[in-house]
């Protein structure tokens, strides 16, 4: 039987707060603390660049499950070989290309070329990033996996 009838589930719920549906602390495993070093090749907006994908890698890293043997504070460094966009009449094609790595673990290799509008050219740019950092962090994090949990990777 539950602890509050029917009518009394939203508020017992609402009574036990986020803390009484959450797991304890130390059952969560902890994330690693991952300093990220940042290249971008010499541009003129690299400052804008650099600090869009600071944001972007941390809100990837965030998010990745990086397995419960690696919690350790890492330094790791993006370089992006390319990021170039090309402009023919109203479409405008974003390239960029990366390799990230973790110091132990190994190097993770991405590349994305995309088309839009050049309207648009700073949406796809940014989107550009999003998807070269994620997939850089989703195979780092797949070798932190298999280093620490002894889990492996199927392709």
């Amino acid at each position: 039987m539950l602890p509050f009838s029917r009518r009394g589930t939203l508020l017992g719920l609402l009574t036990l707060g986020p803390t009484g549906l959450m797991a304890p602390a130390e059952a969560r495993p902890k994330r690693p603390k991952i300093h990220w070093t940042i290249l971008v090749p010499e541009r003129r907006d690299r400052l804008r660049i650099e600090t869009l994908l600071k944001e972007i890698l941390e809100k990837e890293t965030r998010k990745a499950r990086w397995g419960k043997g690696f919690t350790d504070e890492v330094e790791a460094t993006i370089d992006v070989r390319e990021l170039s966009t090309h402009i023919d009449g109203p479409v405008a094609r974003v390239t960029c290309s990366a390799l990230g790595k973790i110091k132990g673990l190994g190097v993770a290799r991405s590349r994305f070329s995309y088309g839009g509008k050049t309207e648009q050219q700073a949406q796809l740019e940014k989107h550009i990033l999003e998807l070269v950092a994620r997939s850089i962090i989703v195979r780092l994090a797949e070798l932190a996996w298999e280093k620490y949990d002894g889990w492996q990777v199927t392709r």
